[in-house]
This record gives structure tokens, sequence and C-alpha cells, in this order.
């Protein structure tokens, strides 16, 4: 840049500074602004008036972290509805949100949702449901689980998700299984799946029931599928 914006520059011209020094800091000034604000704005003296203070294409920077914002981008002043519209890449799960107010807060953009249901008294077996197909690619970073009926006995309901037929998404502590003691909803989120939960399209998944509660084993199984498309 021609000219350089430091410590000197801002202080000049110096209070007992020459009169006739005065039109060179202003064009330096105006010089200055000019520079910085073409970066990526529209405003030089080539292009169309109508246009100056227009965004650049592709000059937009979002949020790049992995906890949700809460401050703007001065690091100090908190968010509110005013901020509506700002953007925000999880870099843990790749998810694109936007932010819509202090009541919705962040709400995510290219979500990947998929429901998934097994009627009736649960049974053990490989497969139990068709292979889903998954038409792009996606990563999946939470899944909630919940049975209508709950097993009693000595056994949980355990139940694994395979990624084309092979491979568990799950990785909870070392198990490679979603385990269902009750009617409540249970949640895995994505420190706890394996690299298997990011699919490429064409690759399916498929469902194994391990376990079953030994009296009374369980029934109507709905599982739901949280993540993002890559």
């Amino acid at each position: 840049m021609d000219v350089t914006v430091d410590a000197t520059f801002l202080a000049s011209p110096p209070d007992d500074g020459n009169l006739n020094e005065g039109d060179d800091t202003i064009r330096a000034t105006r010089v200055a602004d000019y520079e910085r604000r073409a970066l990526e704005h529209i405003g030089k003296t080539s292009e169309t008036q109508a246009t100056h203070g227009i965004h650049r294409k592709g000059s937009a920077i979002c949020y790049y972290q992995a906890a949700a914002p809460t401050l703007r981008p001065d690091g100090v002043t908190a968010l509110t509805d005013a901020d509506q519209g700002r953007l925000w890449l999880d870099t843990d799960t790749d998810i694109l949100s936007v932010y819509k107010g202090t009541v919705l807060g962040w709400v995510a953009l290219n979500t990947y949702v998929k429901n998934i249901s097994l009627q009736g008294p649960l049974f053990v077996g490989t497969t139990v449901i068709p292979p889903l197909i998954v038409a792009v690619g996606i990563t999946i970073t939470k899944v909630y689980a919940k049975l209508g009926t709950a097993p009693t006995g000595a056994n949980d309901v355990r139940f694994n998700i395979l990624k084309n037929g092979t491979d568990s998404i799950f990785d909870n502590s070392g198990a490679d299984y979603f385990e269902l003691g009750d009617a409540a909803v249970n949640t895995l989120t994505a420190t706890e799946l394996s690299a298997s939960a990011t699919l490429a399209a064409g690759d399916y998944l498929t469902i194994d029931i391990d376990q079953i509660g030994s009296t009374i084993g369980g029934s109507d199984l709905s599982i739901t599928l949280l993540g993002s498309t890559v």
C-alpha cells in the first residue's frame, strides 16, 4: 500500500504542526482509507459509482471455530438480534449455521437428518432394515434413539449401525454399539462416533440388533441420525 498506517501516521499532523501540512494529511488519510476499503469493497475510480461500497464477491469471512460464537468480530460485544444473518462454520463437524437472533440462536444450514423406525417387538438379528443408501456425502455427528417399550430383565437393548455392512459408526468408549436401558431418549455425539460416521455418496447403512431384554425384549425403536452434507 502507498500509505502505511502506523503510530506516526495516526499522530500526524501534531498539535503544533504547520497549517500548510493539513492538505497533505487530508489527502494521505483519503488514500489510506481508499486503499483499505478497496481490498474487499467496490470503490475504485475505474468502477461504477453506483456500486461503490458493495462487498466484492468472496469477501465475506464467516466465523471459523469449534464453539458457537457469542460475540461480534470485535471480540467484546455480545451478539444481538441485529446480528441475524451472520454465518459460522463449526470446525468440529463442518456444519454451516446462520445466526437467527437471541431466541433461535445458531441454526444449521447444511443439515442431514434421517429418521429410522423399527415397529413392533425387537429381535436379535443382522440387517433388520433394508440398506439405507446415502445419496450425497455426509458426516453423522449425533445419533438419537428411543424405545416405545423399555426392555426388562438382565439385558439392555443394544444395536449397531454399520457402514457398508461391516464398519460400525460407533466408538462409544471402545464399544461398537448403542445401548438403551429405558424409554428415555439417549444420544451419542461426534466424540462417541467412529471414522465410519463419514460416508461418501453411494455408501449405505445397515442396522444389527445385538441384544434385547431377557424378560421383555423392548419394542418400537426410533433412531434419528443428525449430521451435515459434505
